[in-house]
């Protein structure tokens, strides 16, 4: 070592050789609380050269990434933005590999900006320390509602990004090669998950059904290789999450998957749980489960990466009720359920079904892509429709869906019978 370097320690039994001080040597040591369990960098001694200065900064991203990584936990507890659960996991920037993480400090944010020219939104997640994926792009679209592709954004429009919080841990994180990656509604999504397991594994067992157990038999093929083709789509709608590549989806359309999954499930473990006949009613739900999801599978394989997905997007569905009642048409409420839900009749057993907000007619909803059936009937009781029970295609080619129904003769309501 050069003896005239600015960076030399000098040993205390050279002292005789040179005529400068000795300069004590550095001690740099990290100290947890006994109580909290915070650790804290501690310096004595430190001689302030470029050597040391750097010692320092690696500790002090040592600290940093010791707060945030343990090995028992990989996701943060969930945060809400735009009305929906975010959770936060640690992966490395080069391949986005998983890294096990609890955070500890670290907080998503969103900050509004103003898009430069030519914007590119991988670009600017990257810069907020954000993996850019189908997870990230579909909080970004709750967070934005009125954006419906980000391709027709222009420059100088105003966006709400997601964002690490604190410019000095955003800088650690990039430093030490690190993104947050997100994930909207992971528990919803673990459910789905699970449920598209069990779906596969009743399919299996529900293939295996000789055409006499079928109501319909000349169609047993038909029902088959439908229950085949959706139990196949629930797996790739599994795969493509796990790996990050599917479309951005609405909460909505999350709970609807759950529940035609669900639905399925139950009703082909039951058929083959006994020795009934599978009904023609069963047959036709399955049938209508199928339709339903072939809708969903039209936005499986959207593009990443320079082209970027197009949101999830809802409808506005508009419902006008006709009759001379005029007082009973103002106290109705509409009633819609997707389709491959419904039951004929509604209230054996009754239908989980959902609600408009507001009495009357020439009210709306928004709601996603999807086969929907719709009727208007007693505030509080669906299961009674007053009007006709109508299938409404919901198919995305127009923004706006116009539904009528008309009062029936019999203001009682339904009768039990199929009169629709």
């Amino acid at each position: 070592m050069n003896r005239n370097s600015p960076h030399m320690l000098i040993r205390r039994r050279d002292i005789g050789k040179y005529s400068q001080p000795v300069a004590p040597q550095p001690v740099i040591s990290l100290e947890g609380c006994p109580v909290c369990g915070k650790t804290t960098l501690r310096t004595e001694n430190a001689l302030i050269n470029f050597p040391t200065l750097r010692l320092v900064l690696l500790f002090t991203a040592a600290i940093f990434l010791m707060s945030v990584l343990k090995a028992s936990a990989a996701s943060s507890p969930p945060v809400e933005l735009a009305g929906r659960p975010v959770t936060m996991s640690l992966v490395k920037a080069t391949g986005f590999k998983a890294v096990n993480w609890e955070p500890r400090g670290i907080k998503l944010t969103v900050e509004k900006v103003s898009l430069p020219g030519m914007p590119n939104i991988n670009r600017l997640l990257l810069q907020n320390g954000i993996a850019p994926d189908d997870e990230a792009f579909t909080l970004i679209y709750d967070l934005n509602p009125a954006i419906k592709d980000f391709k027709d954004l222009s420059p100088g429009a105003k966006l709400q990004l997601p964002k690490i919080a604190g410019q000095h841990k955003l800088k650690l994180l990039k430093n030490m090669n690190y993104l947050v990656e997100l994930t909207v509604d992971a528990q919803l999504r673990g459910k789905l998950n699970d449920m598209s397991d069990r779906l596969t594994e009743a399919a299996r067992i529900f293939a295996q059904l000789p055409s006499e157990r079928f109501a319909l038999p000349d169609k047993h093929l038909e029902t088959l290789k439908q229950i085949e083709t959706l139990a196949r789509w629930y797996v790739y709608i599994k795969k493509s999450y796990l790996q990050r590549i599917g479309p951005p989806l609405c909460r909505q359309s999350l709970q609807n998957l759950y529940a035609e999954a669900e639905g399925l499930t139950m009703l082909i473990t039951a058929a083959t749980a006994s020795t009934n006949k599978l009904s023609r009613d069963d047959q036709e739900q399955i049938s209508a489960i199928y339709h339903d999801l072939e809708l969903v599978m039209k936005r499986y394989g959207q593009p990443l990466g320079p082209t970027w997905p197009k949101a999830d997007v809802l409808y506005k569905v508009e419902v006008h009720v006709s009759g001379t009642d005029v007082g009973l048409i103002r106290d109705l409420r509409v009633y819609y359920i997707i389709n491959g839900l419904f039951r004929d009749p509604p209230v054996n057993p009754p239908v989980n079904s959902s609600s408009f907000n507001q009495l009357g007619s020439d009210k709306s909803e928004k709601l996603p892509v999807k086969n929907y059936k719709i009727w208007a009937a007693h505030d509080g009781d669906p299961g009674h429709p007053l009007t006709p029970v109508t299938l409404v295609h919901v198919l995305g080619t127009e923004d706006h869906v116009n539904v009528d129904l008309s009062l029936k003769l019999n203001r009682e309501g339904y009768n039990g019978k199929k009169h629709f």
